[in-house]
């Protein structure tokens, strides 16, 4: 009872990570890394799996794009990847897809209206050199905000970047995940 006591204490904290998180030079964690802050003043540790993580963050209420996590996680991310995390500037997942040719990184943030998708050709980068990417491009939004890396964002043969809108969250009428989920697939090569 008390380590999940525990456990809710920690995830409830990722809601509003402490300010200090800001000042951290990282954008990414791992499940690993992301109790590290939250342990130094709490007793004992508890280690999650990614995939426990995720399902008690599912769990959270009114996750608008909550859809579109699930098919992110339970159908497109690379099983053997480790899905990491961003802090802020939202609470956010990083999925790894492998194309055909390319290999993608997905940033879906809770409740936002846009999923970013950054592309790299296969054999032309190694996984750590994207990885050190992502984090560069995802700190870069974090102390810019997203409306600066939008407008400042250039076409990049190495890299390529995408944004696929969620049209009509908040619609009661149209279902617009499939057209969502059709713009993510189709994205992918």
């Amino acid at each position: 009872m008390a380590i999940e006591t525990m456990k809710f204490v920690k995830l409830e904290k990722l809601k509003k990570p402490p300010k200090y998180i800001k000042d951290i030079d990282k954008s990414l964690f791992t499940p690993e890394d992301i109790f590290d802050p939250f342990d130094k003043n709490m007793l004992g540790t508890y280690q999650m799996t990614q995939q426990e993580l995720f399902e008690h963050i599912m769990a959270w209420e009114d996750i608008r794009n909550k859809r579109q996590l699930e098919y992110l996680s339970g159908h497109l991310h690379e099983t053997k990847e480790k899905i990491r995390f961003t802090l802020t500037p939202k609470f956010g997942f990083l999925f790894v897809v492998y194309g055909e040719r390319m290999i993608h990184y997905v940033w879906e943030m809770l409740n936002t209206n846009a999923t970013y998708m950054w592309s790299f050709e296969q054999g032309v980068w190694s996984h750590q050199r994207q990885l050190q990417k992502m984090e560069e491009v995802i700190s870069y939004i974090r102390n810019h905000g997203r409306d600066s890396y939008l407008r400042n964002v250039s076409p990049r043969e190495e890299i390529l970047f995408r944004r696929i809108l969620h049209q009509g969250a908040g619609s009661q009428i149209v279902d617009f995940f499939p057209r969502w989920r059709h713009a993510v697939n189709e994205a992918i090569v």
